[in-house]
């Protein structure tokens, strides 16, 4: 008879669930506690004066649990954000064009902002200003660039569960604009010795 105890080399142990250096589960992390206040805290900065109805933070986990978010995620998010929105096929700004006259396609240009987001070559700030320049829906553009940024945000390297709950949006500077260029930087603390 087999015996696969003895035969079989003894696997290692799982590490702690609190080693900083273990990343964050996303599918788990998007089902936290703290999705519902920051959803609520975005959308005020968007002008709503409601609580999020169930539907948009169910939107908001999906996205937050999506390992590589296409068009397509973005897409559905903005049907429970902004109902009506639309994905535009140009860039609003008509000096987009390259030197040779010729307008990128929007729905390829918000694809390689998402590849870029994803590699983790753009931050969440950069990300958020390159989605700002794109203005790729019809409308709201802030609240799916305050997606996106924390999308990027909880995939920080050091991330904590403890860091997550702390999680919050600092105040954007007034304008008149905010929802075509939110500004958003992240307040979330590192461990300590951490090189970023």
């Amino acid at each position: 008879m087999f015996d696969s105890a003895q035969s079989s080399p003894e696997a290692p142990p799982p590490p702690p669930k609190d080693d900083p250096l273990m990343p964050l589960d996303m599918a788990a992390a998007a089902f936290g506690s703290w999705v519902p206040s920051l959803v609520a805290d975005s959308l005020r900065r968007g002008g709503e004066t409601q609580q999020p109805s169930e539907a948009v933070i169910a939107a908001h986990r999906g996205f937050l649990a999506a390992n590589e978010p296409r068009v397509a995620n973005l897409e559905i998010l903005a049907a429970y954000l902004a109902p009506g929105a639309v994905l535009r096929e140009a860039p609003v700004a008509p000096d987009v064009a390259d030197q040779h006259g010729v307008v990128p396609s929007l729905p390829d240009a918000l694809a390689d902002l998402l590849a870029l987001t994803r590699s983790g070559l753009a931050s969440a700030d950069e990300a958020v200003r390159l989605f700002a320049m794109l203005r790729p829906f019809t409308m709201g553009n802030g609240r799916i660039a305050r997606a996106l940024w924390l999308w990027r945000t909880i995939r920080e390297p050091g991330m904590s569960a403890e860091a997550l709950a702390a999680l919050s949006f600092p105040q954007a500077p007034a304008s008149a604009h905010e929802e075509a260029a939110p500004a958003l930087t992240a307040s979330v603390g590192r461990p300590k010795g951490q090189c970023v």
